[in-house]
Order: C-alpha cells, then structure tokens, then sequence
C-alpha cells in the first residue's frame, strides 16, 4: 500500500463521519414534524380527557344535589326524639344548610 492509497483510505475516514448540512437541516424538520404532531395528539388527548371530566362533573353534580334534596326531606319528616313531635322547619333548614 503506498502513500497515495493510505491517504485515499484515510480522507475516507474523515468523510465517512462528516453529515452535510442539507442532511441535517432535513433531520431537523422531521423531528420538528414529528414533534408537533406529538403536542398535537397530547392536546387532543388532553381536550377528550377534560370533557369526560366534566361529564363525570355533571353527573356527580346531579347525584349530589338528588342527596341534598333527600337529606332535606328527611330533616323536614324526622321527629324530636323526647317530645316525638315534628322539628320546626327553620330548625331543619339548618341541618340543610350544614
């Protein structure tokens, strides 16, 4: 091997490791591309995530007003427990709003 073909292999080295810029800049916008579309699937997930939790906020929201109203009713029929009178309205209205 001479000194021609040892330079020949080694400036071969040298390029084999060498990216061109173009190359780069190519890279560069696919994983642009690819990241926006990751931040735009993450948004999607996150948009049907929160109205299943305001569905969720809805239904619980019903349930818990359903329970109030039960609450109160049954303030509004219970019986003093020494006289087995009616408790006054104004008194279960406080229970209520407790």
């Amino acid at each position: 091997m001479g000194n021609a073909d040892r330079y020949k292999s080694y400036d071969l080295g040298l390029w084999a490791h060498f990216v061109h810029p173009a190359c780069l800049a190519a890279q560069l916008e696919e994983l642009r591309a690819e990241d926006q579309e990751i931040r735009e699937a993450y948004a999607n997930e996150i948009e049907e995530l929160q109205k299943r939790c305001d569905e969720k906020q809805l239904e619980v929201d019903g349930h818990r007003t359903k329970f109030v109203e039960f609450k109160h009713q049954v303030a509004l029929n219970s019986l003093n427990s020494r006289s087995g009178k009616p408790i006054p309205p104004k008194v279960s209205f406080i229970v209520h709003s407790v």
